[in-house]
């Protein structure tokens, strides 16, 4: 990072500012009135100078004004951020989670990414944790009619799966319990990608497991693993589509399409999660072409044995104080919801 004195830091820090509130080139004399600078604007100016000497800052067209590079957002983000206490009211959105209590992770999950695109105006996004790494918490075969049964499939990271089955030949109510308790005491606590490698004969030999039941239990396990390496949730593109930067429906086009590629904003959700806490990744940084022009902030949660993200995604002239601020507050909320409600 560059070596900035006081002022400096202190005119960078109100240009960013002042470009993410107008989205318009910051000049000297409004720096001057606007943030008390204490300095002429001709002292400003030659801090700007310098500042677009090293890179933090330019002047996208003949005006007098500047705006932040990446690389000036970086150094804010890095070295001059004060993150605020969110509004009493948007904190109040985001607690509605207790709302959802009992629901599955997919709706908690959709509730978080639709109030936490409410309260910044921006897009949000979440990553579903996928099924490999979850655990077992509760198994329940049940008889419906004839040969047909339920499995109900509940993991420590919140995932509900219900489906019916034939169970291959006629069991009476009480023998589907018995060998829904002999699955659950067999089953519950492995991790799902770890049953499918389970001793099917040896657990036939224990039990009184007959029929097609067992190999179908271990069938709608398999085929959820194999549907649920993950998931991503996005709420709020108009707001990407109401910003004065993609006018240009070009550009425009080429943000939605990269938005939209499932697997591609999942692999940079999850390229976060080794590190933890809150990450801000700003336009280049992505490592997307065509989301250089936007930035993306998100939280770590953990659930059970697995971990998610949440975060949001807008130009790069994002007001990263208040982005972080939400984002951190709606992981450590949506952590503790899924927390409470398994």
């Amino acid at each position: 990072m560059p070596n900035l004195d006081d002022r400096k830091r202190r005119v960078l820090a109100a240009i960013v500012r002042d470009y993410v509130e107008t989205a318009e080139p910051v000049g000297s004399k409004r720096l001057v009135e606007r943030h008390g600078l204490a300095v002429s604007s001709a002292t400003v100016r030659n801090d700007m100078a310098r500042l677009e000497e090293i890179g933090l800052i330019h002047q996208p067209h003949t005006s007098a004004g500047r705006i932040p590079s990446d690389t000036g957002y970086r150094f804010f983000v890095d070295e001059l951020m004060e993150i605020p206490r969110l509004s009493q009211r948007a904190e109040a959105l985001l607690r509605e989670h207790r709302k959802t209590h009992g629901a599955e992770i997919d709706e908690i999950l959709r509730a978080v990414c639709a109030i936490l695109s409410k309260i910044t105006n921006y897009t949000s996004v979440a990553l579903v944790p996928g099924l490999h790494e979850a655990e077992l918490r509760h198994i329940q075969v049940s008889k419906v009619d004839g040969n047909r049964a339920v499995v109900i499939l509940v993991t420590d990271a919140g995932h509900v799966i219900h489906e019916f089955i034939d169970a291959g030949e006629s069991h009476t109510a009480a023998e589907i319990d018995v060998i829904s308790s002999i699955l659950r005491r067999r089953l519950s606590g492995m991790r799902i990608q770890d049953i499918q490698a389970i001793d099917v004969q040896h657990l036939r030999a224990e039990s009184r497991i007959r029929g097609l039941l067992l190999e179908e239990t271990l069938r709608v396990i398999g085929e959820h693993l194999d549907r649920r390496t993950y998931q991503v949730y996005i709420d709020g593109t108009m707001h990407i589509v109401r910003q004065p930067e993609f006018v240009d429906v070009e550009r425009l086009t080429r943000v939605l399409e990269a938005l939209h590629t499932e697997q591609q904003l999942a692999a940079l959700l999850m390229s976060g999660l080794a590190q933890g806490g809150v990450q801000v990744r700003i336009g280049h940084e992505t490592k997307v072409d065509d989301m250089s022009d936007l930035s993306l902030v998100t939280a770590s949660y953990t659930t059970g044995h697995t971990r998610g993200t949440v975060g949001v995604v807008a130009p790069t002239r994002m007001d990263y104080e208040r982005a972080y601020a939400a984002v951190a507050l709606a992981a450590s909320i949506l952590e503790k919801a899924l927390q409470s409600d398994r």
